[in-house]
């Protein structure tokens, strides 16, 4: 099981613009814009990538060529992907005075990995499953069907419930995509 579940509200089409773009200015202005982030995750992950600092070259290989240059490192790209969905958008924290969503709940009703954009998928963390505008209202429906999860208050599976109904709603309402992120 994971440890929490984030989300943001996100502008998928942008996402999916800037892959493999080719467009220099993109690249810097995103480069310039997310500076500190990305160096933060080349410091946090410094140990498991010998000290390179590539998180500024995952950015560019995505932006300019969609290119895959670095596999070994498949959680880095999913962590930029996090810093370029919530640069497009907004993280969106449950209403129901929790920190982050119910990793019981999300890993009772989320099935797999999925990105707006071609990356790998990660053998670990962070686990990422986006949700396109045209589907909120199908996946809606799944995340909610939900009524009881073994070992887990009925209260707490409720307060859940509320929480990503909540977060579907207000996706529907400002016409974003979702994208979780589990760590």
């Amino acid at each position: 099981m994971s440890y929490s579940v984030s989300c943001c509200l996100t502008d998928a089409e942008k996402i999916k613009h800037l892959f493999g773009s080719k467009d220099i200015s993109l690249f810097e202005k995103l480069a310039a814009d997310l500076e500190d982030e990305l160096e933060e995750l080349d410091n946090y992950f410094e140990d498991d990538i010998d000290g390179a600092k590539i998180s500024k070259s995952i950015l560019r290989d995505l932006v300019i060529n969609a290119e895959i240059r670095f596999p070994e490192y498949a959680f880095l790209y999913g962590y930029v992907y996090e810093k370029l969905c919530k640069y497009y958008g907004e993280r969106v924290f449950p209403p129901n005075d929790f920190a982050d969503y119910s990793t019981a709940y999300f890993g009772e009703v989320s099935d797999g990995h999925s990105t707006f954009i071609d990356i790998p998928a990660p053998d670990d963390f962070p686990g990422i499953l986006s949700i396109a505008l045209e589907n909120l209202s199908t996946e809606r429906e799944k995340f909610l069907q939900l009524e009881k999860i073994d070992g887990v208050d009925d209260e707490e599976v409720q307060l859940s419930k509320e929480d990503f109904r909540y977060l579907f709603d207000k996706a529907i309402a400002e016409k974003k995509s979702i994208v979780f992120f589990v760590y």
